[in-house]
Order: C-alpha cells, then sequence, then structure tokens
C-alpha cells in the first residue's frame, strides 16, 4: 500500500473554505494523481480539506471518506498554547515549547517526551493519545495492525491500493509522527508542510508479515511550479491566532 497524506490547499480561513488559487492547487494535485491511480479517497471533514479532496475524488470516480478525527480545529485545542493574554499559536512556533522540545531531557526520553514533569500544563499528552488512538484505528481499517512497542506494522490483509487522506499541517504533523513512530518533539521541528504538498508512505511486509513505513516523498509540492501556483509562507504569520 502507498499512503498520501496531503494539506490542504491555499485556504480562507475564515469561511474555511479555498480561495480561487486553492482550488487551482487542488486541481494541479488531481492532475498528478491521475497519473498513479487512486483507490480511496479519505479526507478532514472541514471544508478546505472537503474541497481540495473533490477534484481528485471527482478524477475517480470515488467518495470522500469524511474522518472527523483529523479536523484541524481539534489538533489546534491539543497541540496549541498561549503565546500571551490574546494569542496563541502551534507548540512547535511556540518560543517556550520550541526550547523544551530541542532540550536533550526531552530527545532522550524518546516517544513518551510528554511525560516529562515539564509538558503537565499543556495539553499534548491528551493530544498524542488521542492521534495515536486515532491513526491505529485508520491503519486498522487499511489492514495494518500498529505494533507501537516495536515501531512497526503486521499485515493483517493485502492492500495494495493507494490511499489518500486530505487534511492540514498541524494535525498532519502529529498524524504522520504518530504514524512513523518519530517523537512528535523531534519531528514537528524538522517538518513543513505547504498548500497541497505531500508525503507519501509506503508499506511493505517482509515475508512475516511484519511492515516498518517508508518515506518515499515528504512535503512535496513539485506539482505546483509547473505554473504560478508555488507561494512560499512565512511560518511566523501563520496559526497564530487571538483566544
Amino acid at each position: 500500500m502507498f499512503l498520501y497524506y496531503v494539506r490542504h490547499g491555499e485556504p480562507n480561513y475564515e469561511l474555511d473554505c479555498l480561495t480561487e488559487k486553492g482550488k487551482k492547487q487542488a486541481e494541479a494535485l488531481a492532475s498528478l494523481f491521475k497519473k498513479v491511480g487512486i483507490q480511496k479517497v479519505y479526507a478532514s471533514t472541514m471544508g478546505r480539506a472537503q474541497e481540495t479532496a473533490k477534484p481528485t475524488a471527482e478524477e475517480f470516480h470515488l467518495p470522500i471518506l469524511p474522518c472527523p478525527w483529523a479536523r484541524e480545529d481539534l489538533a489546534w485545542e491539543k497541540f496549541s498554547s498561549p503565546i500571551d493574554e490574546q494569542h496563541r499559536t502551534w507548540l512547535f512556533w511556540h518560543p517556550k515549547w520550541a526550547k523544551e522540545f530541542q532540550k536533550k531531557e526531552t530527545r532522550d526520553a524518546g516517544y513518551s517526551f510528554y511525560k516529562l514533569p515539564v509538558y503537565k500544563d499543556c495539553n499534548i499528552e491528551t493530544g498524542i493519545e488521542l492521534t495515536d488512538k486515532a491513526v491505529d484505528q485508520f491503519m486498522e481499517e487499511l489492514g495494518y495492525h500498529h505494533d507501537r512497542e516495536n515501531a512497526c506494522y503486521k499485515q493483517i490483509r493485502k492492500n495494495d491500493d493507494n490511499v489518500v487522506l486530505f487534511a492540514h499541517h498541524g494535525f498532519g504533523l502529529a498524524f504522520l509522527s504518530s504514524l512513523l513512530d518519530i517523537p512528535y518533539s523531534f519531528f514537528s521541528l524538522r517538518v513543513d508542510m505547504g498548500h497541497t504538498s505531500y508525503a507519501l508512505i509506503q508499506f511493505e511486509a517482509d515475508e512475516e508479515g511484519i511492515v516498518i513505513p517508508k518515506i518515499i516523498h515528504l512535503s512535496d509540492d513539485a506539482h505546483l511550479h509547473m505554473g504560478e501556483l508555488f507561494q512560499k509562507e512565512n511560518p511566523s504569520q501563520v496559526y497564530i491566532e487571538e483566544k
């Protein structure tokens, strides 16, 4: 199985929909997928993710399977923190928590870093546990049992599909770190995702049915460079919202 994880196109956040440019980005991505073939389309239930998924779903005459657990507003509740009395941002951009993520104590704690006392005052433990649960249920549906103790998967049934999940940036970093058994504190500081960029993960079982996921592409937005659809974002101006 090949699993594509896609961030939505350029949005109007207030209206939770795509801009005209975002719609063109979604169409460019669908053109890319036309070359490889897609068998299942999943999407967050937020409008901007649904609109991004629509051209791909229509190209292959597939339903968009709803994933309410992949909503950005749910991730925002658990993976963001106040900067001051009026504003908050994602933990990986937060002046305090980004520094904590880099500290040796956090790095040495590995995947369970969030159990360290320093993190008791933020919601990250709940966020990671909820994400882990959602990831494991999603992967079971696709035919893979997540063995978190050994950081691998057991193939339950053969799956040769190309599957795509359309969702978001903040949720995506939590989703991919959970999917790949990489500590969120490490992964979220080192990966960015532009509009309609995608990660491609291969799930190929060995003779014993054991799967160690392989990253084939990460934050790939080459389909946007064919026209005037690429625009570099300034992270410091994104996802800083008033309470």
